[in-house]
């Protein structure tokens, strides 16, 4: 009779621990099916030790005891098992803690940056104030612009909480709006945005800003003089494997002397050079007024 008690006890209690495995390793049917066959087999012996005891019945030992091993070693299994699971999620909880921390001061390292940027952006106004020269005050306001395209994005990846990618759309049509309210204030210039809506990561998004930033810059320098007004359309879509971007505008042209292999100017020469940086291919087209177009793989 003790062999029955104790078996059934074992069998009870792997039964209660596997379902207690459910809350632990999230497998309710699994353990569920666990649990209800360990029930029964205790039900089993339970018929078994009233049998026994009502009518005076006689058991085989040899099988009790066997069953009695069974239960033992289904109980040590369970608990073994409940042991595995503990370590995996004291592991699972270990690595989220690293990685929330990591976060935590991704986010600083970031947040240091746009505030170094922004520092880097104050001395160059105020140098480009000290100066005479007008070319030297432009190139210090153009770096600052440069600097500026970079900040922007920190902003945006700082609300969104994610420095892996950004919107295309949102962060290049506030980077276009701040280039033509610094540049176009006082000239009559319409400019149309079409940008596609979709991510893209922080690498390649923020040389596209620098870009887009050379070329508006360039636009509104050079391809309305003496006109009273004029079109810029800026465009970032996806074209099948590709992604396209068009800034054109119709303005007076660019001279015939003047592509990306042969030009004087900085903005032009970074713009080839970004461009390369993407693995992509750059053109220039000159028909009603100018067209550069980048094109580089998603």
């Amino acid at each position: 009779m003790a062999t029955l008690l104790v078996s059934i006890a074992f069998q009870l209690l792997a039964s209660i621990r596997a379902l207690k495995l459910i809350k632990l390793t999230g497998k309710s049917a699994s353990w569920l099916l666990i649990s209800g066959a360990l029930l029964l087999m205790s039900v089993r012996r339970i018929t078994a030790l009233y049998s026994m005891l009502e009518y005076n019945l006689t058991i085989n030992l040899f099988n009790e005891i066997i069953g009695l091993a069974l239960s033992i070693l289904m109980f040590l299994g369970i608990s073994g098992i409940k042991s595995i699971f503990l370590e995996r999620k004291q592991a699972e909880d270990a690595v989220k803690a690293m990685l929330a921390e990591k976060e935590i001061i991704l986010k600083e390292v970031h947040h240091r940056l746009k505030n170094n940027m922004t520092t880097l952006i104050s001395i160059l106004h105020l140098q480009a104030g000290t100066l005479s020269d007008p070319a030297a005050v432009a190139a210090l306001e153009e770096a600052g612009a440069r600097v500026r395209s970079m900040m922007l994005l920190y902003e945006q990846l700082n609300k969104a909480g994610n420095f892996l990618e950004a919107s295309a759309r949102s962060y290049l049509s506030a980077l276009i709006d701040g280039i033509s309210a610094s540049i176009a204030a006082d000239r009559n210039v319409h400019i149309q945005k079409q940008l596609g809506d979709f991510t893209l990561d922080t690498r390649r998004l923020q040389t596209i800003g620098i870009i887009i930033n050379e070329l508006l810059t360039n636009c509104m320098k050079y391809a309305f003089p003496g006109k009273a007004d004029g079109l810029l359309i800026i465009s970032f879509l996806s074209e099948g494997d590709s992604l396209v971007l068009r800034v054109q505008d119709d303005g007076i042209g660019i001279a015939e002397s003047i592509d990306f292999g042969h030009s004087s100017g900085l903005g032009l020469q970074l713009v080839h050079a970004l461009a390369g940086q993407l693995d992509g291919s750059i053109r220039l087209e000159r028909t009603k007024g100018t067209s550069i177009i980048l094109e580089f793989a998603k």
